[in-house]
């Protein structure tokens, strides 16, 4: 079911609602800074692409599936001018996600349990922003018990993790 939000498309098929345990909750919803969220499928082919794409639409976080990365391509050779870049690379055959942020931001990575699939999951804060972040690139389709898996280790993580008053991000390439 296509749905319309402040004139935005967005098909509810697509979204999962994930209960969590904490009574973290928010009183209110802080403002969200502008994000910009794709799957580049090879970020070396597409640099200047996206460099374009930032700075025709100067979003203030930038989250990337698939960015086919590994430990020889050092973030220099990936830079966005005025962005630090958090990311975590799989290492062989695609996959892959990265997090760029505004350098008025701060990001602090947060260490959470490795889970046992193909899939990447990067989790962190953005402090100035009160923002919890998890960015997943889970590359399955078509089955139930390793995605229920994912959701159990998504809910696991926000769970554990969570400070008062922080909003939740959870956003990536679920196939």
């Amino acid at each position: 079911v296509n749905r319309y939000n402040n004139n935005r498309v967005y098909n509810s098929n697509n979204l999962i609602n994930i209960n969590c345990k904490s009574s973290k909750r928010l009183p209110k919803i802080r403002p969200l800074p502008k994000f910009l969220l794709t799957n580049c499928r090879s970020l070396r082919n597409k640099h200047e692409e996206l460099v374009a794409r930032v700075s025709s639409i100067k979003p203030e976080i930038i989250i990337l599936t698939e960015t086919w990365l590994d430990g020889n391509i050092p973030n220099g050779s990936i830079n966005i001018s005025g962005y630090n870049i958090l990311r975590k690379d799989r290492n062989i055959n695609g996959g892959g996600i990265a997090l760029f942020t505004c350098d008025i931001y701060t990001i602090s990575n947060v260490t959470c349990p490795h889970i046992d699939c193909k899939t990447e999951i990067l989790v962190c804060r953005i402090i100035e922003s009160r923002l919890f972040v998890i960015i997943i690139y889970h590359p399955y389709w078509g089955n139930s018990p390793v995605h229920l898996r994912v959701v159990q280790h998504i809910q696991n993580i926000i769970d554990t993790n969570i400070q008062y008053n922080e909003n939740i991000i959870v956003c990536g390439d679920i196939n």
